[in-house]
């Protein structure tokens, strides 16, 4: 695991650290610019996109407005559809809302690909709700019917190397 150092978590666990295929941490970061940088080895730095540096570095976070706000990183991660972890924290204002908190695949520039994410909605992350959704293979929506509420909470999306999915909360 990492270590806390100052109210500061630095990573020092090199079998967290060398697999990951990118880690990015608002905390660790901290606030300013409109790059999030990649932790990782590998250096896929996300830009802040449709975003104000001013407003939306929120202290150690960052804060989207669930309609358009989004970090957009490299897809160079050849990540397929097996053998894949995606976890992080939110908070959300609300009990209404909807959208994904990460999503990998497809795009409107590069249709037709497989793809997953973890979002937020009722019964998908279009329609808004309050519910921990997933999508898996651009096609499958998976809602797990489970009320995240307004505090920070800890999500993951785990995908086997079967292309099972698995989502956890907490």
């Amino acid at each position: 695991g990492g270590v806390i150092q100052k109210s500061k978590l630095v990573y020092s666990d090199a079998d967290l650290v060398d697999p990951a295929v990118g880690i990015w941490c608002p905390s660790v970061q901290g606030p300013g610019g409109l790059v999030l940088r990649d932790l990782s080895r590998y250096g896929n730095d996300g830009t802040l996109t449709n975003m104000a540096p001013a407003t939306d570095w929120v202290d150690r976070a960052i804060d989207v407005d669930g309609t358009n706000d989004h970090v957009l990183i490299p897809s160079v991660f050849g990540l397929g559809i097996g053998n894949v972890t995606i976890s992080g924290w939110a908070k959300l204002p609300t009990t209404s809302e909807s959208g994904a908190f990460v999503k990998i695949g497809e795009t409107e520039a590069e249709p037709n690909r497989y793809g997953y994410g973890i979002g937020v909605g009722s019964t998908n992350w279009d329609n808004s709700g309050n519910n921990l959704i997933a999508l898996f293979e651009n096609k499958r929506w998976i809602n797990t019917s489970t009320v995240v509420g307004t505090d920070w909470f800890h999500y993951a999306l785990v995908i086997d190397s079967a292309g099972t999915p698995e989502i956890f909360l907490n």
